[in-house]
């Protein structure tokens, strides 16, 4: 979720340039890895609770791995076709279907959120979140070492979201902690392209198909833009097609 380039037309303001950088998944002796088991460890049991069965929490564990070892890969031909539908959905933030995914997103990220906050005795990270008007993070390295004090940076939204709120500490930003910490952190998943879409591919699974169809526009969506054309997505109210909100077959998270 983290730009990497100079925005122009569809745009947002410019943000520092941010180190590609993708951990291998291997945990080591300092400090930040004090909170990379149990952030691994929340998230692994966030799969568990999504799988319907043993076999589907094993194969989610996998995929975990997978993302983490950064196997998980987005092709060009992919990030193009999800790319062009982004650019191309209307947003309609009055839509039926659309409202309702969104608002699903919301109070199934506040879900996450709240256990990432929870204090550790009852099965939290108990995370403090701090909010400031700069970017807190180049790299994902750097998420790790605050979660090792118990603390998470949260930076400034630069436009609104038609369904999202942009306020400091409201759902938007509720989200976005819950990307960094399940996503980039959990994972050892960087911010370029292939650690974004690991982050999909594995952040998809902690929610219904509703809510799913929304965040594949948030994460998938416009990180596709950015890596595809170079500039930052304008936030839509929207939902790709249908065909793209699944990861191809051929994929290794599959």
């Amino acid at each position: 979720m983290r730009p990497q380039r100079p925005p122009e037309d569809e745009t947002t303001a410019s943000e520092p340039a941010a180190t590609a950088h993708t951990r291998t998944g291997t945990d080591g002796a300092d400090g930040a890895a004090a909170v990379w088991r149990p952030a691994r460890a929340l998230l692994r049991e966030v799969l568990r609770q999504v799988g319907t069965e043993a076999a589907e929490a094993g194969r989610l564990a996998e995929l975990a791995e997978l993302a983490g070892a950064g196997a998980a890969q987005i092709t060009d031909d992919r990030g193009t076709r999800v790319s062009a539908a982004f650019l191309a959905a209307r947003s309609a933030p009055s839509l039926p279907e659309v409202r309702h995914a969104y608002r699903r997103l919301r109070v199934e990220s506040d879900a996450l959120y709240a256990r990432l906050v929870a204090p550790r005795e009852d099965g939290g990270l108990g995370l403090r979140v701090h909010h400031q008007l700069t970017d807190p993070y180049q790299q994902a390295d750097e998420i790790v070492d605050d979660l090792a004090g118990g603390i998470l940076r949260i930076g400034p939204n630069r436009q609104p979201h038609p369904l999202m709120g942009t306020q400091p500490g409201g759902p938007y930003d509720r989200f976005r902690a819950v990307h960094d910490v399940l996503g980039h952190a959990a994972l050892g998943a960087g911010f370029d392209r292939h650690g974004e879409y690991a982050c999909w591919l594995v952040q998809r699974r902690l929610h219904t198909p509703a809510a799913a169809a929304a965040l594949t526009t948030e994460l998938h969506g416009e990180n596709c833009v950015l890596w595809v054309t170079g500039r930052h997505a304008v936030h839509k109210a929207a939902l790709l097609p249908a065909a793209l909100r699944d990861p191809p077959a051929a994929s290794p998270a599959r």
